[in-house]
């Protein structure tokens, strides 16, 4: 009897027999918090499975050509596992659009199906690191921040620096405390032009509260009355519990108000923790 040995092509070869040209499967990994939208490589007769980091919603899942380019397209609570029934064009996307079921942010994601000629995309772990409300908040205050810290271009521009410069001394006044304590051998400073007054101060929260997010300072009069409304900055976007921060706050200079004592009061948004500061001198 002859025997006769007959080399085989392997599994994938024969799935891709007369669909499409062999190619290489991957397994690589997506973020998508760059803005970009990710492509995933796909190809007729090979399986890619999309696994992602948080829950899906099924009901909101949206995929261009789904009913008529896929011979195989299944999703449950954190994959989706498709197969193209043809070849994409050349520069063709297919869009697939998700959407998340634990209520957090970005709540939908999209990705592109796109074909390339040596390599497959087997496997794709999309990682969403979805944010919270309250992160979302601090990413928008310290954006917020950054836009309004400036430069020194900006302070000379602005008219509040002239050729006298600027001085520097320290504050001298009498600081009460409420709910936030000083730093040690850190002695609140002040910056004087011809026009603006800046006081500095250094900032500790103690362990055991609630995080420290700067409102607003008021200056009084002896009388007690308001005589100016200033924004305050920190440099940190808020104090936690156990950390440190300096806080600066900017008044106006009036001549009216040169050498006048008053009350400089800072206070926490929607809260009244802070501090007082006395016979702060203009």
């Amino acid at each position: 009897m002859l025997l006769v040995l007959v080399s085989l092509p392997g599994p994938v070869a024969w799935a891709q027999a007369g669909l499409s040209p062999a190619r290489e499967v991957k397994a690589r990994r997506a973020e998508l918090s760059s803005g970009a939208v990710p492509e995933v490589r796909v190809a007729p007769g090979y399986l890619t499975t999309l696994e992602f980091d948080s829950p899906l919603d099924r009901d909101a899942l949206t995929v261009e050509g789904r009913e008529s380019r896929f011979a195989l397209l299944e999703t449950n609570t954190r994959t989706l596992v498709l197969r193209p029934a043809v070849e994409l064009a050349s520069g063709e996307r297919l869009l697939v659009t998700v959407g998340f079921a634990d209520g957090l942010v970005p709540a939908k994601a999209v990705l592109a199906l796109v074909a390339h000629p040596t390599e497959v995309d087997g496997q794709v772990q999309v990682v969403r690191q979805p944010l919270s409300s309250e992160a979302l908040q601090a990413r928008l205050e310290a954006a917020l921040a950054r836009c309004e810290a400036g430069g020194l271009a900006k302070v000379v521009l602005s008219g509040a620096v002239d050729d006298q410069g600027v001085t520097v001394e320290l504050l001298e006044g009498r600081c009460h405390w409420r709910g936030l304590q000083g730093i040690p051998l850190q002695s609140p400073m002040v910056y004087r032009s011809w026009k603006s007054f800046v006081v500095i101060i250094p900032l500790h929260l103690p362990a055991g509260g609630t995080p420290w997010t700067p409102g607003e300072a008021r200056l009084l009069d002896a009388e007690g009355r308001v005589v100016q409304r200033m924004p305050v900055w920190l440099d940190v976007v808020r104090l936690t519990p156990g950390g440190t921060g300096s806080l600066a706050v900017e008044m106006d200079l009036r001549p009216e108000d040169a050498g006048r004592f008053f009350v400089l009061e800072v206070r926490e948004k929607d809260g009244e923790r802070g501090v007082v500061i006395e016979r702060v001198r203009l």
